[in-house]
């Protein structure tokens, strides 16, 4: 990852005053946007601002979405913004959505990662389903947690048309 530094320094000496600044650039240091808090039709996407702006003047946010069945990325906001979080609604229960954040000063743009995020399991459902992220990861069921036993899911990741593994 490049990181750039704005800075300006002034030399002052008794034969004459010299000033050398570098010259401004885009943000740097941008973390992916995080999961503040989810519900099966909402996720409430946050983020904090980039280590170092490297120019004066406002930040403009943009956050993007798009899901795993399609490469059309919604852009559902673009604000000279202090408020670093957005609510996501009318979303479909347990399904993955990507996230992406970039930011802009008046010299460039930078972008993060793409991070996915999950809306939760529709509460009318009697059984839990767990997203699969990785084969061989534990997983507790309620009566799991209830007893203090643990088990091991191990398989081979799921394919795209299905939710999650089956709990008990």
């Amino acid at each position: 990852m490049f990181f750039s530094i704005c800075c300006t320094v002034q030399v002052f000496s008794l034969l004459h005053f010299t000033s050398v600044s570098s010259p401004h650039t885009a943000p740097d240091g941008l973390l992916p946007p995080r999961l503040a808090a989810a519900t099966p039709t909402s996720l409430q996407v946050a983020w904090a601002a980039p280590a170092r702006h490297n120019a004066p003047g406002p930040l403009r946010y943009r956050l993007q979405m798009r899901t795993s069945a399609s490469p059309q990325v919604h852009q559902l906001m673009d604000d000279e913004t202090t408020i670093f979080s957005h609510m996501v609604k009318e979303l479909e229960p347990f399904t993955e959505y990507h996230f992406r954040l970039l930011v802009s000063n008046s010299h460039g743009e930078t972008s993060s990662p793409w991070v996915s995020l999950f809306t939760e399991q529709d509460s009318g459902s009697s059984v839990r389903l767990v997203p699969q992220r990785r084969a061989g990861v534990e997983r507790e069921s309620e009566r799991e947690r209830a007893s203090g036993q643990r088990s091991l899911v191990k398989g081979t990741p799921l394919p795209h048309d299905l939710a999650g593994v089956i709990l008990d």
